[in-house]
């Protein structure tokens, strides 16, 4: 762990006192400058809420968050909340529908020399790939667009922390690759830090350094995608991984995960034995989903396609395609 890490969350809880409701209950964790880290968790388990409080823009009940040597203030300890040195981005966006695309840009710039402005807007609107569209009113824009002109405002002026909260769910499947491989760019060229709450694992683990995983207000597991994937320890965990392999061992309160992509669909053998009873064509491969017996079920990916509904199958899988939870 880093001596002098930029971000340090301690101890921070918070609760809705209207319901009574602990959403974070003593969570603790370190970033340091230029990592990345990926908050996952169900829906209600205080994943934006943990945004607010680093942004400053709550206060929490106990705990203190600092970046660097500045302690965070709530809106509780200061009449404009908020630190200059980070930026959450809104699921609303935040920008000005008045403005143009540019505009929105070069409005985040306003301490800038005119031609560092002009150079870092020219980079921004490449990036969000909004190039075409810079002289466009924002109130014109679709969602995806407004979502990617918001992430590129919010980096425009060189902050030190990064907010984001499921900063990809109005992109276009097509373009999102682009863009995460032009975020991840960014924040290499420029040595921000990110924070980013994600239902998506997948963007987790190709934009993240580390993982976070919530429960009940607490931190249930963290370590870096690849580690957390090979040994996730926890059912909950699996699952927000998208396991969905996950079958009782024998006679033990342990349960396994049986990694899909890893499983072999042989027309016979001394596997796993079971009928096929539901065959999914998904582009380049088939989703075959096989039952037993004792109807338990396993999902296996094939591109063999003269596998038939009700023909029996032997599934096999080596001892590292599966992960132990409790």
């Amino acid at each position: 762990m880093s001596k002098n890490p930029l971000l340090k969350v301690n101890n921070i809880s918070k609760s809705y006192h209207a319901s009574g409701v602990k959403v974070l209950d003593g969570l603790s964790f370190q970033l340091n400058r230029g990592e990345s880290l990926a908050i996952l968790g169900y829906s209600g388990e205080g994943k934006t809420t943990l945004l607010n409080l680093i942004a400053g823009l709550l206060d929490a009940d106990a705990g203190e968050i600092w970046l660097g040597d500045d302690k965070i203030l709530g809106p509780a300890d200061k009449l404009v909340p908020g630190h200059e040195e980070i930026r959450l981005v809104f699921q609303h966006y935040g920008l000005d529908p008045n403005l143009s695309v540019e505009q929105n840009l070069m409005h985040r710039m306003l301490g800038f020399k005119p031609e560092v402005k002009k150079k870092r807007t020219h980079k921004l609107l490449k990036w969000c790939l909004l190039d075409h569209l810079a002289g466009k009113r924002v109130e014109l824009l679709s969602g995806g667009e407004k979502q990617r002109l918001a992430l590129a405002r919010a980096v425009a002026d060189f902050p030190s922390l990064l907010l984001l909260d499921e900063p990809f769910s109005s992109i276009d499947l097509p373009l999102r690759m682009r863009f995460k491989q032009g975020l991840k760019a960014m924040a290499a060229s420029d040595g921000f830090a990110m924070i980013m709450v994600t239902h998506d694992y997948q963007d987790a683990f190709y934009l993240a350094d580390k993982l976070l995983i919530i429960k009940n207000g607490k931190i249930i597991r963290t370590g870096s995608p690849e580690e957390i994937y090979l040994d996730p320890q926890i059912e909950d965990v699996a699952l927000l991984l998208g396991a969905r392999n996950i079958l009782p061992t024998n006679g033990k309160a342990e349960k396994v995960w049986i990694k899909e992509e890893l499983i072999q669909l042989k027309a016979r053998g001394k596997g796993w034995q079971g009928a096929i009873v539901d065959k999914i064509f998904l582009g380049d491969f088939f989703e075959y989903i096989v039952e037993n017996e004792q109807k338990d079920q396993l999902i296996v990916r094939s591109k063999d396609r003269d596998y038939a509904i009700g023909r029996k199958v032997s599934l096999e899988w080596r001892e590292d395609a599966t992960a132990t939870l409790n």
